[in-house]
């Protein structure tokens, strides 16, 4: 089982069992939790802490998990050590040993999500490094509203998203948390997860693909991104972005 490390805030217990009773009113027929991976070394960036940097004093990690709640998600759990500042609707998890990759991190959010509710009908799993987050959510979210009103995709396990190029971005989905829970489970829980991919783990689910444009699934990989995306470390916020941005290696073989 997952460590479920910290809470958001102290004193936080009432509002996120109230956050959970919310859960019970569903957005687009459905109620949603999160899980944001955000634990990785960012070895490409020198080992400085990705989710921390900083842009107009807002980090990447904040700015997700704002982007979550616009989207309708009562729980998050983000996968990492605690830093403070999130809300009260945020907890934080483990997995074990630490990093030991993102399948395991999906794991370890996914159990967390579980103490000590069952949790909500459908789950997002997102990295924490995107910079345009809010428009890749929201597409999900969408595209997932309109299956479910429409009977399309009826018995799909999730939505996954798909840069231009037509690759799957592994790192960025919105599942049913039972399928999710069942491909857990199939590959050993969170212990047989450890150091394996998000394509294993996901091998078995029966997504829709949802295309969005390159903009919202870029990430931010090396100093050169993060400078490109106006992202500096805390003492040092940089300024807006601009509109055109340079390729980016896609996260199909996370």
């Amino acid at each position: 089982m997952a460590e479920v490390v910290d809470q958001g805030v102290p004193d936080s217990a009432p509002a996120v069992a109230a956050a959970t009773a919310a859960g019970a009113d569903a957005v687009g027929g459905f109620s949603l939790d999160a899980v944001v991976l955000a634990g990785g070394r960012a070895s490409r960036l020198g080992g400085r802490d990705k989710p921390l940097l900083e842009r107009n004093g807002r980090s990447l990690l904040a700015r997700t998990v704002d982007a979550l709640r616009r989207a309708g998600a009562h729980r998050i759990v983000v996968v990492r050590s605690p830093v403070p500042g999130l809300g009260p609707d945020v907890v934080f998890a483990r997995e074990s040993p630490p990093f030991a990759g993102p399948a395991a991190g999906a794991a370890a959010g996914v159990d967390a999500l579980a103490q000590p509710a069952a949790g909500a009908s459908h789950c997002f799993v997102v990295a924490s490094d995107l910079p345009s987050v809010g428009l890749a959510v929201s597409t999900l979210l969408d595209a997932a509203s309109t299956s479910t009103s429409t009977s399309t995709s009826e018995g799909a396990d999730g939505w996954i998203a798909v840069d231009g190029s037509g690759h799957r971005q592994q790192l960025l989905l919105l599942l049913r948390t039972d399928s999710l829970r069942r491909a857990i489970a199939a590959n050993g829980g969170a212990a047989g997860l450890a150091d394996q991919s998000m394509r294993r783990l996901l091998a078995g689910l029966d997504l829709v693909e949802v295309a969005l444009p390159d903009d919202a699934v870029s990430d931010i990989d090396t100093p050169e991104a993060a400078l490109h995306f106006g992202y500096g470390d805390p003492v040092t916020p940089r300024g807006d972005p601009s509109e055109s941005h340079p390729s980016r290696p896609d996260r199909s073989t996370s």
